[in-house]
């Protein structure tokens, strides 16, 4: 039985546990039965909330971990807040990584597509990044974070501070990446910006929908990142690039593959060279590199190899 509910009898007092939630097995387990039972509207108002509780999030990850991204307090009041108890577990960074899998299992049971871009990679990202500037390398460049625990192991004493990870936090860590990998893919569909020469210190060519299929006919992104910290939006008509936008997130040239079929970009600046197969320019950090393409007037046809679409059949 979860802790929240009305048949947690108060007498007079606090509730037990004081009626919070505890956002480790207490809340996960409460939810974690919904997918396969296809109750996926009622799973999805522990999910709301959470979303709706994200700026409180990410006020506590500033606040008590001086950290960006989001960190859900591990005993938590109605409104998002930290209620203390067993620091362990209370004020454990990696109870978010417990609410994370179920936004990623809500995915991966409806393959709702909106909700992974509105919703599961959007909150679950925050909670990685928070997690994330929180880990250091130890002596053999492993991450590890500064303390590490499990839930309720030797009580509320300093031994339930355990030699870093614990399978606890290691298991909820690398869970919550995996799943941001999986869920981060169509990314690699739309950018990606690797050097030809890895390990020589070269700036990455920064590739404009590079996998895109022949039926993403229209599509477009904003702010993802490429190598350097540069922060690249684009646009793509009638299967051809129509717009980008570059925002430079270090100092040195930038390289844009040309795979505009011939078509040469209108750009918002003068000092743009072609050299091989790139665009070279030269930039600073903060620096607004626009390019613009036309439209073209129909989709082209598809190619001789386009595979038949994946057909899902009804369950019903």
């Amino acid at each position: 039985m979860p802790l929240q509910g009305v048949w947690t009898a108060d007498d007079g007092s606090l509730p037990p546990w004081k009626g919070d939630y505890h956002n480790d097995l207490n809340t996960q387990m409460t939810y974690i039965g919904y997918q396969p039972a296809g109750h996926f509207d009622e799973g999805a108002t522990f999910l709301d909330m959470l979303w709706e509780l994200l700026p409180t999030f990410r006020r506590f990850a500033r606040d008590f971990y001086d950290a960006p991204g989001a960190a859900v307090p591990g005993v938590m009041s109605l409104k998002g807040q930290a209620l203390g108890g067993w620091g362990q577990y209370s004020l454990s960074p990696t109870m978010g990584a417990w609410n994370t899998h179920l936004f990623y299992l809500h995915w991966r049971y409806t393959q709702d597509n909106e909700f992974l871009k509105q919703r599961a990679y959007p909150w679950c990202r925050e909670i990685g990044e928070c997690i994330l500037h929180l880990l250091k390398p130890d002596a053999h460049g492993i991450l590890k974070l500064p303390l590490s625990s499990s839930p309720e192991i030797f009580d509320n004493t300093r031994r339930a501070f355990v030699t870093p990870n614990s399978n606890y936090d290691l298991m909820c860590m690398k869970m919550l990446f995996l799943a941001l990998t999986e869920m981060a893919a169509v990314h690699e569909m739309l950018l990606q910006s690797w050097a030809p020469n890895p390990g020589g210190n070269a700036a990455g060519i920064i590739r404009l929908f590079p996998s895109t299929p022949w039926r993403w006919h229209d599509a477009s992104f904003t702010n993802l990142r490429a190598e350097g910290g540069h922060r690249v939006s684009a646009r793509r008509e009638n299967n051809a690039t129509t717009w980008f936008r570059i925002v430079a997130g270090s100092d040195g040239p930038l390289r844009i593959l040309d795979s505009f079929s011939g078509v040469e970009p209108k750009w918002n600046r003068k000092d743009v060279k072609k050299t091989g197969a790139c665009f070279k320019i030269p930039a600073r950090r903060g620096d607004v590199i626009e390019g613009f393409l036309p439209k073209p007037a129909a989709i082209p046809a598809p190619p001789p190899d386009l595979a038949a679409p994946v057909v899902v059949p009804s369950q019903n």
